[in-house]
């Protein structure tokens, strides 16, 4: 099991996993990433990714993670897999000194947030979005 920084060359292949997981068809983007992308490998095959971008609050003095596209292959999916990416996402926030993880998950993902709730995670605050294109 290798938890591990993206590379370019992981490209393609995410892009292919993130429409599987989250039912898009997106095309991609030359823009570059502006947080952390993993990808976790089990046999040199990569089963599943996850995004984590550090936020500074200058304010509070606090920095903390916002986790988004938490993502494992269909045919991947009840093997431990989102526990072990989740768990590497701990790792890095206590490595990282963050004081706590934000994330956002859709009402339809009950697995997940079964996951997550079992990993320690609550329901704090209702979370606003606004499209702008």
């Amino acid at each position: 099991m290798n938890f591990r920084k993206y590379e370019k060359k992981d490209y393609k292949f995410l892009l292919e996993l993130f429409n599987e997981c989250f039912n898009h068809n997106y095309t991609g983007s030359d823009i570059k990433a502006s947080g952390n992308i993993f990808v976790l490998e089990d046999n040199n095959i990569i089963v599943g990714m996850v995004t984590i971008d550090v936020i500074t609050n200058i304010f509070r003095g606090i920095k903390y993670g916002y986790v988004n596209d938490v993502c494992v292959s269909n045919k991947y999916r009840g093997k431990g897999y989102g526990k072990i990416l989740m768990l590497n996402v701990d790792k890095f926030a206590k490595d990282n000194g963050l004081s706590y993880i934000m994330l956002t998950s859709s009402n339809k993902r009950k697995i997940a947030q079964s996951l997550y709730r079992c990993l320690g995670y609550d329901i704090v605050d209702t979370c606003l979005f606004k499209k702008i294109f």
